[in-house]
């Protein structure tokens, strides 16, 4: 038993010796050194810097996509929770989260090359954001966290969308959608700005 405890005591050491071994620290000097760097770079192309939809959606991310065997089951999912879901402002809000899901699940298959099934899904995006436009104008007054939530999704989202655009020109099926997708965002950040 003491042998036991022993051996622990020293795994344990070992294990933080070696996790703290590869940390290095930087300077004052380098830290500003690499600031200016990079704030220099975004200056100079700030569409150049491609955005990265797994920092700015976390914890949200494609999963399954149209043409996956199980992707009826997320949908259904999806549905019953939608179900679940209680007062319009707050369905509204929901119909926004699913949008952007089908956003993100076209920007996977758009990087599989499954042009026609992204098409297919960027459509689908842009029924959940105009069923959550519809509720959104005829209400009297939107909650505020509703608005802050709708508002930082749609910020994020439509970042996503500018690059998607970019990269989509030769598919004129799925660019027309995507434009469709933007003017959408754009219509739901003024009606959650008021």
């Amino acid at each position: 038993m003491k042998f036991l405890k022993f051996f622990l005591v020293f795994l344990f050491l070992f294990v933080i010796f070696f996790s703290f071994k590869g940390i290095t620290y930087a300077n004052n000097e380098e830290v500003a050194e690499n600031s200016a760097l990079v704030e220099e770079t975004n200056v100079a192309s700030p569409s150049a810097t491609p955005i990265n939809s797994f920092e700015l959606f976390w914890p949200l991310v494609a999963g399954k996509t149209r043409g996956d065997s199980m992707y009826f089951l997320k949908i259904w999912k999806e549905n019953i929770r939608g179900l679940l879901i209680f007062g319009a402002p707050q369905k509204a809000d929901y119909q926004t989260l699913r949008g952007t899901k089908r956003v993100l699940e076209v920007e996977s298959l758009f990087n599989n090359s499954k042009f026609d099934l992204a098409t297919e899904t960027e459509s689908s995006a842009n029924n959940y954001l105009k069923n959550a436009l519809d509720s959104l104008k005829v209400m009297s007054e939107i909650p505020d966290d509703v608005k802050v939530s709708i508002k930082n999704r749609m910020d994020n989202l439509i970042k996503l969308v500018d690059q998607l655009n970019v990269g989509t020109k030769e598919q004129k099926n799925l660019n027309e959608q995507i434009n469709l997708t933007h003017t959408l965002i754009e219509d739901l950040l003024k009606v959650v700005s008021k």
